[in-house]
């Protein structure tokens, strides 16, 4: 590997990290202000104990599974058809799919 595109890896990944680094900074604010608000663990149980936390913990978890199993069911069957059917825009939709994820396809794959 040529000296330029090593530290032009390096950069990038440092780029990456610190970008990755301020969003888990940013998402975890709100869980921070939270608990900092809750204070001792003793009290978060408690919470969860009380009837509000328990109906209200049980309802994330039914919107949590309930989003899990409609994702499942629409793009398993949806990720299997884009797999083994030809149809128009085919060629399209896995070009973007590989442009957003930084894949190529298979040298042995078969052209769409």
């Amino acid at each position: 590997m040529s000296p330029d595109r090593d530290s032009s890896l390096r950069g990038r990944f440092l780029v990456e990290g610190l970008l990755s680094a301020a969003w888990i900074a940013i998402a975890s604010l709100p869980l921070l202000a939270l608990l900092s608000r809750v204070g001792t663990g003793e009290r978060i149980v408690a919470g969860f104990a009380s009837a509000l936390g328990s109906k209200a913990f049980r309802f994330g978890l039914e919107e949590a599974l309930g989003s899990l199993f409609v994702s499942l069911a629409i793009g398993l069957p949806g990720a299997w058809l884009v797999a083994n059917y030809r149809f128009p825009g085919r060629r399209l939709l896995r070009t973007q799919g590989e442009r957003r994820h930084g894949a190529s396809a298979p040298a042995n794959s078969v052209p769409s």
